[in-house]
């Protein structure tokens, strides 16, 4: 929805004879990640914490990956 709206605008000021200016994906991913934590804000707060300890999560096993595996065991989590 957001995407479309940035869309629709942009076209509009093209329309006017402004320069297009295009969003680069990652700040793209960025404002979605925003709109969708504010969501979650709006909601409820529980929600909002369970969905940052699981994306927590998640990115602590994709670090733990990159660990040699004679320290990974000694590591507990």
């Amino acid at each position: 929805e957001l995407k479309r709206e940035r869309k629709k605008k942009e076209r509009e000021l093209i329309a006017q004879g402004k320069s297009p200016f295009y969003i680069k994906k990652s700040e793209e991913k960025k404002l979605e990640l925003v709109d969708k934590f504010k969501k979650f804000q709006k909601s409820d707060s529980k929600v909002l914490e369970r969905v940052i300890e699981k994306r927590r999560k998640k990115n602590a096993s994709k670090e733990h990956k990159y660990i040699p595996f004679k320290r990974r065991r000694k590591v507990d989590l």
